[in-house]
């Protein structure tokens, strides 16, 4: 349980973010224990990944997800980086540095674990606000270059 004792703020952060869904200062050390024999990581990404994968959904499927549902994606996408099987667009150098060391083990979890992509939301998100947020994951994806979640799924 020390870890969950852990405040966003401890490690310099502030807690905004285009995700409200996911703005959560300290996690829960009720959840932390009711999931720890299933989750086999954990990750962070940022509002840019978000707003990109967001993007990403829409422009391929016409769905429209909230930020934090599109954090689901880079999940996947951070394994296939530490796999070797798509480039680091959207992963901070240090973490991909430690995701290198679990190359095999991130291989294994894409080509036999289960991928499950919990995504609700974003109908009740004003017609503006919506455009905006598509607006913002493109200016993204363009400054980023090539790297679609479609072909990681």
């Amino acid at each position: 349980d020390s870890d969950v004792s852990v405040c966003v703020a401890d490690v310099g952060l502030s807690g905004r973010t285009v995700a409200d869904g996911l703005a959560v200062g300290r996690a829960s050390a009720l959840c932390c224990r009711m999931v720890e024999g299933l989750v086999a990581g954990v990750y962070t990404c940022t509002d840019d990944a978000m707003l990109r994968g967001q993007w990403e959904l829409h422009e391929q499927e016409g769905m429209f997800v909230e930020p934090s549902c599109a954090a689901a994606f880079m999940g996947i996408r951070h394994l296939a980086q530490a796999a070797g099987l798509v480039d680091g667009c959207s992963i901070a150098a240090e973490a991909a540095s430690h995701l290198q060391e679990g190359a095999q083990h991130a291989a294994r979890l894409l080509q036999h674990g289960t991928h499950v992509f919990w995504v609700t939301g974003g109908s009740l998100v004003p017609k503006l606000e919506r455009e905006m947020m598509l607006q913002a994951g493109a200016g993204v994806a363009q400054h980023c270059g090539p790297c679609s979640v479609a072909h990681l799924i």
